[in-house]
């Protein structure tokens, strides 16, 4: 009996060692589990290819310019600390905060920030339509920040960059086939871009709890993305056709016309009531419009100045490349934009002269009469649409400007004398052709049309 008891306590004991060494077991391979990591999910294996396609443009880049190479190196870490971002939106730790969201967005703003510095420093360099598209498709990083106005940020920055990169092919013809090849890179990265965001971050990126989820959206991305709140609001496309512009100044004049309507109404109702006269109309007083100076968002609105010969001055420190400088209803004056800006929009003007150092896009003149309009560094193109009186004036650096007239009268332009090393010699003044005559070839069928010079 007294060894069946024995026998019995060695087996117990015996089973309980091997619970032990199989709880250990488990747990080890639990925690092995654990610790193997987990594939990556597509999102973050397709951006990889993103960075890929950048590190090819880098080593093209070798090929180029030194300042070229150090655009993309920058444009390189704007996107790796959107990459670490959107890793970061995967992870169980991830911000549940702005506060703690902040930490992951400055490095982007850091890195691009440089290259908008390095942009800025080479705006007179060779390179500097190939260096500009770098940074204006660095911006589209912008997308993470605006939650379901991601694919809005995203088309604006296809149509800048899509105008750079067109602009750059024209140029760098001669100077061989690698900055040709960057330009195409740079609109397949932001088509591939858009592809990516739809499919994935349609309606941005999501942080915090699974209780509480938040997306980003900084007040710096909302300001991009603002859209027209008030009447004295207005937004114009970065590169923009003649009927946009058409479009956009209608839509002006209706919106000042309505608002000063409002005004004189209420204006009437008050006096009616303050005479306390029935039956009689209260005259309306015609107010005279207050000059206006303001930055609105991205755009400066100059409006209803007067007799201001000694000039309305923009600093350099006031205007940046992305900014519209509007100027509505102002005579006899005189603007003075001493910074680089992204367009100039003239309507509705009369004897105002324009001095403005660089602008990106091009500039726009509407409905005006006897305008002036000077760079003094480069414009790519400008717009007269039923102006009657323009003068032009470029210089050496802005020959090839393209200028485009609609029903417009009495222009010339002024341009530097290219044939000439004396400095001191007047500008070439050249007519703008009013006069056409049109006739038929009889071989093609085609209509002929032939400039009448003036006499």
């Amino acid at each position: 009996m007294e060894k069946l008891d024995q026998l019995v306590e060695r087996l117990e004991k015996i089973t309980t060692k091997l619970e032990k060494t199989a709880t250990n077991v488990m747990t080890t391979s639990t925690t092995q589990v654990k610790k193997e990591k987990k594939p990556d999910r597509p999102e973050i294996l397709l951006f990889r290819t993103f960075i890929n396609t950048i590190n090819k443009m880098i080593f093209i880049s070798t090929k180029v310019e030194k300042v070229v190479h150090q655009a993309l190196k920058y444009f390189l870490n704007v996107i790796d600390a959107q990459f670490h971002l959107i890793i970061k939106s995967y992870d169980t730790d991830k911000p549940t905060n702005f506060d703690e969201m902040q930490k992951f967005l400055d490095p982007m703003n850091e890195h691009m920030t440089n290259l908008q510095t390095l942009a800025d420093n080479n705006r007179h360099s060779n390179y500097s339509i190939l260096i500009k598209a770098i940074h204006e498709t660095a911006n589209v990083v912008m997308w993470s920040e605006l939650g379901g106005g991601a694919l809005d940020w995203i088309n604006r920055t296809i149509e800048s960059v899509k105008f750079l990169t067109q602009k750059g092919k024209i140029e760098y013809k001669t100077k061989g086939k690698d900055c040709i090849d960057l330009c195409d890179m740079l609109d397949t990265f932001l088509q591939d871009t858009k592809e990516y965001v739809v499919e994935y971050f349609k309606f941005g990126m999501k942080f915090g709890t699974s209780n509480k989820n938040f997306i980003i959206k900084t007040n710096k991305a909302k300001e991009q993305l603002e859209t027209k709140k008030s009447v004295n609001k207005i937004i114009i496309p970065k590169v923009v056709s003649l009927q946009q512009v058409e479009k956009i100044v209608s839509e002006r004049n209706e919106q000042i016309g309505t608002k000063t309507n409002q005004k004189q109404k209420q204006k009437a109702v008050e006096q009616s009531k303050n005479s306390n006269e029935k039956g009689n109309e209260s005259k309306r007083v015609t107010k005279k419009r207050e000059p206006k100076k303001v930055l609105e968002k991205k755009k400066w609105i100059i409006e209803f100045f007067e007799n201001e010969t000694e000039g309305i001055v923009l600093e350099e420190y006031d205007t940046n490349s992305k900014q519209i400088i509007y100027i509505h209803n102002c005579k006899t004056s005189v603007i003075k934009i001493n910074g680089v800006v992204g367009q100039i929009f003239l309507d509705n003007c009369e004897n105002v002269g324009i001095i403005a150092k660089q602008v990106i896009i091009g500039a726009f003149i509407l409905n005006s009469k006897d305008i002036q309009f000077q760079i003094k560094l480069k414009i790519p193109s400008i717009e007269v649409n039923r102006t009657s009186g323009a003068k032009i004036f470029l210089p050496i650096t802005s020959l090839h400007t393209e200028i485009e007239t609609y029903k417009s009268s009495e222009m010339y332009i002024h341009a530097a004398r290219w044939d000439s090393t004396d400095l001191e010699k007047e500008d070439k003044e050249i007519p703008v052709p009013e006069r056409y005559k049109h006739f038929i070839d009889l071989t093609t069928g085609e209509l002929i049309s032939e400039t009448i010079e003036h006499i």
